[in-house]
């Protein structure tokens, strides 16, 4: 009974944090945006403090601690499709360390969310409906424009978070969509924000070292002659690998 007391005074002084930060940073992301949206069609300024916005919350949570790995192999003056594996709903938040531009996909009630929602819209992240194949064909022409734009793409193969930090299959959709745009694809791989806050679950976890490493870039020369299918097999496996790495670190020191 006391320990469920306390994960939820946990959960609320979470919850509060949240809502205090976003008090502050979303007025400072429409500032941004209403300054610089006319010279910034690509919306990176905007898209800088949205980011600092997630950082700053990751860093202010006591029990959570982040790493990030390899940021230096990302080159700013190249757009990328970004791939990763999914654990949480912290996952942007945490991809937002490695200080690159790139739209993300959410699914479209995120949108209606006050201030959070209202913050995505500014920053023209992408919005994906209730899986209807005009929904999905829309997703694709916004992603497709952004890529033709120079802005990156985030996304998660897999299509949703993992239920125990396990990786699932990878969906060949971010693939199909990087041959098209003949883009390079950057492979990320994400470690235990499953165990700070699981899929379907708030409650306190406990002290936390979360891990964003960057594997490597496929150029677009390289996966050209590649099926989709090919390529989401080849890019599962060499996530699955680093991922079993970092689990293995943490876990043996």
């Amino acid at each position: 009974m006391l320990e469920n007391l306390f994960r939820r005074i946990i959960f609320f002084i979470f919850l509060s944090l949240f809502i205090a930060i976003s008090l502050v940073f979303y007025p400072l992301v429409l500032l941004t945006w209403l300054c610089t949206a006319t010279f910034d069609p690509r919306l990176v300024w905007t898209n800088k403090v949205t980011s600092l916005w997630g950082q700053i919350f990751i860093f202010l949570v006591p029990v959570w601690s982040l790493k990030v790995i390899n940021r230096n192999l990302i080159d700013p003056n190249r757009t990328y499709v970004f791939v990763s594996n999914h654990q949480s709903i912290l996952d942007i938040l945490i991809a937002f360390s490695l200080h690159a531009h790139f739209k993300w996909i959410s699914k479209s009630r995120i949108f209606k969310w006050p201030l959070v929602g209202w913050a995505m819209r500014l920053n023209e992240y992408v919005s994906l409906g209730e899986g209807r194949r005009q929904d999905i064909k829309s997703m694709n022409v916004a992603c497709e424009n952004h890529l033709k734009n120079g802005n990156s793409i985030y996304m998660f193969p897999e299509g949703t978070r993992s239920l125990d930090g396990k990786m699932g299959s990878f969906r060949k959709g971010a693939f199909t969509l990087a041959q098209k745009a003949q883009v390079d694809i950057l492979l990320v791989v994400l470690d235990n924000s499953s165990q700070a806050m699981p899929k379907y679950n708030c409650r306190y976890q406990g002290k936390t070292l979360m891990t964003v490493k960057v594997i490597k870039s496929i150029p677009y020369e390289q996966h050209k002659e590649l099926t989709s299918l090919e390529l989401a097999k080849q890019t599962q496996d060499c996530i699955s690998q680093e991922l079993d790495n970092l689990v293995s670190m943490r876990i043996h020191g």
